[in-house]
């Protein structure tokens, strides 16, 4: 039964691959996207959807057929002939596909069906799964849009960006009747003075003061295939129930909406970005006016009906976050804006079909830089399952063994079986991906920079895996959910709700604040507290000239991050300056001789330890200004610029050592050091000193040469490493001397280290098994400098494995059966070839014209003489083999003395197969003499090959004589011992020879005659 699940959700699969045009290979579960990082612990076959199928205007009549039933019907068994598959009923053709046994079987029959019986296999397929309803959940209360940020100096986004850059022609928050001034002093010492200067003019109270905040919208609008879809993710032929029709009805209700609240003050804009397979810039930055009203709900009422593509949200928020930054070109008064991305989808991130973690990845990081930049980010969602509160799923949900719950944590996983997760508008594994990256995307995790899962496939489930997790930043709400019309226009009406118009009076009294919020290059001197900031007024005078300063007894306070002065106590109204008329100070309705005061700040700043320098830098903050007791931002200072010096930078490029055929990266050896940071070096990448912080090198360039990666050296390699540090732009009038490039460099040397190898002489056995390694070798790595050799220390890399291969001439070996025996008595000549290897990793085969070859001296010596170099063929003459021979000796006993002189003769054969054949017929002689050795006479052969050998006696040699025993004798030679054979005789006489033998009766030498005849 299981097998046959296995093999439904196979056929599932194989039917919607081959429906959407792609090969596929057996058992291939639907995968990820291939630019999605994937963990397999099955074996997985990686397929792609094409999500690219128009819809068209009317849907053609949906499909029927009258050959599906209830009753399963008994399957039909696979023949390789006469098989008449296409006009099988659906159920019999989904049997007979199920029994196949192969991949190629099941193609080529589904192959032949038409389009319609195609179809209605896929239905009937996939009715054989039955799936629990997906719940969605509206929630349509937005959050509120983040405070205002001023467009009018650097853009926070852009600062975000580290782009640097002339903003003095900007304006700040200026309202008339406040006036400010911020400069910055150098002192002789190299420190700085901060001076702010603020006072008002007109009346007691700094009258009405606008309180509308205008906004700039950006809409990033899904125009996916899905969205012809109606609500419930199903295709419709009916316009007016499609999701694009509900959005389009609520987008242009919003534009009125925002156009409601127009204003000179709150000159609201909008820009729209499309996207489905790429990003397009509907409309550019547009006035929300009257005709802007209408430009911008024709542009939506155009967006066609018939839709196409993919979900790729990466590209339209990429070009959302480009109208922000780069494409911002706000040049209005009103520059203290609002600024709101409204990204809306009805499906999940994709690049085809399934859920792309790369397209979410991509979405969310420029989301992040938005959301650091101060743009609301809100997310709007309608597919499916949407769930503003779910961040993962619940479980793997398993339909053949247990569910595996999800906990949410690092390293847990949700999922379904491949039907399961294949069916529906969204596929059920990704309803929950889709959830956490519409969440990650909003301001509900303003520090999100990523999804945060991965794909996994997991015991046949498709799953996704949680690799990081982020905080909520907030408790608003910026991820909204919509399931119909109603809630959709729901979501739009809350956000513009947000947009704020009117006017409100604000007094500037002793509650007001001034702040300075000191820049990240920056720093209060070291000990310094509030005493060390001085807080003055000066008096304004009849002629509309300043007074001497005085102490104004009032104290700054500093911030717990060591960086945000703020001053209260100072009452503005009370201080308004003017010369119209001269009043009492403690009652401005009486005459006299009070004019007004100012507020004069002064606080002392060095350059921040770690800084690397540049020109231009910004002394605070968009965030030095003068706050109302309410909380209103009332004007902004102004933010002075410096000169910094820029570091020297000292580089380190070390020597260095490594083997032979070794790898060295300067970037993993080189460092740098900076004047004024003790104690640390940073490591070198390409264009960056790795460790540094943004801050410190935010306006400098950095470039690195010379960081090469050098491979399998041969040679000593000599290398610079440079660094500069280049002013990130030129003086434009700040205070100080122009910043200069500096540099650094150093030269590095890296020494390669060759195998110096002593090879000894071995003794081998004349006629035993030739060796097939070498063992007797001294290694040893050096590296010669000059007359001195130097030992291996300090090495980078692993020590590579040295295998001397030895090469012994044919001519010196007897080959038998494949088996390489000793053949010679002299000495052999043995070449080697050297070769490395990294464990079982060859790197080179021969380094022998890199190798220090060294022959050890034999005692005593031998024939050795050094060679004049390598062989033609790469090998190098390193050792000698001293062949050692045995011998063999033949003992004959049993001789009469009578005989002396006789003589013996016995044959000696090897034998055959072995390295003892070469020995054959060998013939030796015994002469038996007075010159006895033990109980007999013997003779010994010696310069014998190891092995098997037969002694046998020439009878009719010794033909007075019986032989006593066998006349054929077996004796091995080894390599610990010779060879040892002997034989016993005995004279025949006449009561003890042979039968047919009468040479007893025959003289012996010693019987003769000596006859001599004449003429």
């Amino acid at each position: 039964m299981k097998k046959k699940i296995l093999d439904h959700y196979k056929l599932i699969a194989i039917i919607i691959c081959l429906a959407m045009g792609f090969c596929i290979s057996p058992i291939s579960p639907i995968s990820a996207n291939p630019d999605d990082n994937i963990e397999i612990t099955q074996e997985v076959v990686d397929q792609e959807t094409n999500d690219e199928t128009q819809i068209p205007e009317e849907q053609e009549e949906e499909n029927t057929s009258e050959d599906i039933v209830d009753e399963v019907e008994e399957p039909v068994a696979p023949q390789e002939e006469n098989v008449d598959f296409v006009n099988m009923s659906v159920v019999e053709q989904y049997n007979f596909i199920m029994n196949l046994s192969s991949q190629e079987e099941i193609d080529s029959y589904l192959q032949q069906l038409s389009e319609e019986q195609f179809n209605a296999l896929s239905e009937y397929a996939a009715s054989q799964e039955v799936q629990e309803p997906v719940q969605s959940y509206t929630f349509t209360e937005a959050g509120p849009f983040l405070p205002a940020v001023n467009v009018a100096k650097q853009s926070r986004l852009m600062k975000a960006l580290r782009a640097v850059g002339d903003d003095s022609n900007s304006t700040l928050v200026d309202n008339k009747g406040i006036d400010t001034s911020k400069t910055v002093i150098e002192n002789k010492d190299g420190s700085y003075t901060l001076r702010l200067e603020s006072y008002v003019t007109g009346h007691t109270t700094t009258t009405t003061v606008t309180t509308s905040t205008p906004v700039d919208i950006v809409l990033v609008l899904d125009q996916s295939r899905s969205m012809a879809y109606d609500f419930n993710g199903d295709s419709t032929s009916t316009i007016s129930e499609r999701r694009q029709y509900a959005m389009k009805e609520a987008v242009q209700a919003f534009i009125s909406e925002v156009a409601n609240k127009y204003s000179n003050e709150c000159d609201n804009r909008m820009a729209i970005v499309t996207y489905g397979e790429n990003a397009t810039t509907l409309q550019g930055w547009t006035f929300v006016d009257g005709a802007g009203e209408t430009t911008l709900k024709g542009k939506v009422a155009g967006l066609s009906n018939s839709l196409s593509g993919s979900t790729n949200a990466g590209a339209g928020m990429q070009t959302a976050e480009t109208l922000m930054g780069s494409g911002y070109n706000y040049t209005g008064a009103n520059t203290n804006r609002q600024k709101v991305v409204i990204m809306f989808t009805d499906g999940v991130p994709t690049t085809f079909s399934e859920f792309s973690t790369s397209v979410a990845k991509t979405a969310i990081s420029s989301s992040y830089n938005l959301k650091q930049a101060g743009v609301t980010v809100y997310s709007v969602g309608i597919f499916n399952g949407v769930n503003p509160d779910q961040l993962h799923g619940d479980k793997i949900d398993y339909s053949i063994q247990s569910d595996v719950p999800c906990d949410g944590s690092v390293g847990s996983a949700w999922g379904a079986s491949v039907i399961q997760a294949i069916f529906g508008d969204v596929r059920g594994v990704d309803i929950a991906a889709g959830n956490r990256f519409l969440n990650y995307l909003s301001s509900n995790y303003k520090d999100a920079t990523e999804i945060g899962i991965k794909y996994a496939w997991k015991s046949g489930a498709t799953c996704w895996e949680i690799t990081k997790n982020f905080d909520r930043s907030t408790a608003e709400n910026y991820y909204l959910t919509a399931t119909d019309s109603a809630s959709l226009n729901q979501i739009f009406q809350t956000i513009s709700e947000n947009i704020q118009t009117g006017s409100a009076s604000v007094q500037l009294d002793s509650e007001t604040i001034v702040q300075d919020v000191i820049s990240d290059q920056f720093e209060l001197p070291s000990g310094a507290d509030a005493s060390s900031i001085t807080v003055k007024t000066a008096p304004y005078t009849k002629e509309g000239e300043w007074g001497a300063e005085v102490n104004s007894g009032l104290t700054a306070e500093i911030g717990d991050d060591g960086k945000t002065i703020t001053v209260t106590g100072f009452d503005f109204s009370q201080n308004y300056c003017s010369t119209e008329t001269g009043r009492q100070e403690n009652d401005p309705n009486k005459p006299g001789d009070f004019y007004g005061r100012k507020l004069i700040i002064e606080i002392p700043i060095v350059v921040r330890d770690g800084f690397l320098g540049g020109n231009n830098v910004l002394t605070n903050t968009t965030d030095s200004e003068i706050i109302a007791s309410n909380g209103t931002v009332m004007e902004q200072f102004e933010q002075p610029k410096v000169n910094v010096p820029i570091k020297n930078v000292t580089v380190n490029a070390p020597d260095s050592n490594v083997y032979l055929y070794g790898s060295l990266d300067v970037e993993n050896i080189a460092t740098a050091s900076i004047e004024g940071i003790k104690d640390k070096k940073f490591k070198l990448s390409e264009n960056s000193l790795l460790g540094l912080e943004p801050w410190q090198y935010a306006y400098v360039t950095v470039n690195v040469e010379g960081l090469n990666n050098y491979k399998n050296l041969t040679q000593d390699q000599n290398y610079t490493v440079k660094v500069t540090l280049t002013p990130e732009s030129a003086d434009k009038d700040s205070v100080g001397k122009s910043a200069q490039a500096t540099n650094g460099e150093d030269d590095g040397k890296i020494s390669v280290f060759v195998p110096e190898l002593t090879f000894k002489d071995c003794d081998v056995w004349y006629g035993d098994i030739a060796p097939g390694g070498y063992t007797n070798m001294k290694v040893r790595w050096i590296h010669e400098s000059g007359s001195e050799k130097v030992e291996a220390n300090n090495m980078i890399g692993s020590e590579p494995a040295i295998t001397p291969n030895p090469i012994i001439s044919d001519n010196d070996l007897l080959i038998i059966n494949n088996v390489k025996y000793m053949n010679s008595r002299n000495d052999i000549k043995v070449n080697v070839k050297v070769s490395l290897y990294n464990g079982e990793n060859l790197i080179k085969d021969n380094v022998n014209e890199f190798v220090e070859f060294i022959h050890e001296s034999c005692e005593p010596d031998c024939s050795w003489k050094d060679p004049s170099g390598l062989n033609d063929d790469g090998t190098r003459l390193a050792f000698l083999l001293h062949p050692q021979t045995k011998s063999l000796t033949i003992t004959k006993s049993g001789h009469d003395s009578i005989d002396e002189n006789q003589s013996y003769v016995f044959i000696v054969n090897g034998k055959d197969g072995t390295p003892t054949q070469s020995v054959q017929n060998l013939r030796v002689v015994i002469i038996v003499n007075d010159q006895k050795s033990g109980n007999g006479w013997s003779t010994t052969i010696t310069g014998l090959p190891i092995g098997e050998y037969t002694v046998s006696e020439d009878t009719n040699w010794s033909w007075r004589y019986l032989l006593d025993g066998d006349n054929s004798k077996t004796v091995t030679v080894t390599t610990s011992s010779n060879g040892e054979v002997s034989f016993t005789n005995k004279r025949e006489t006449e009561t003890n020879h042979a039968t047919d033998s009468n040479k007893w009766k025959w003289l012996n030498g010693a019987s003769y005659c000596d006859n001599r005849f004449s003429n």
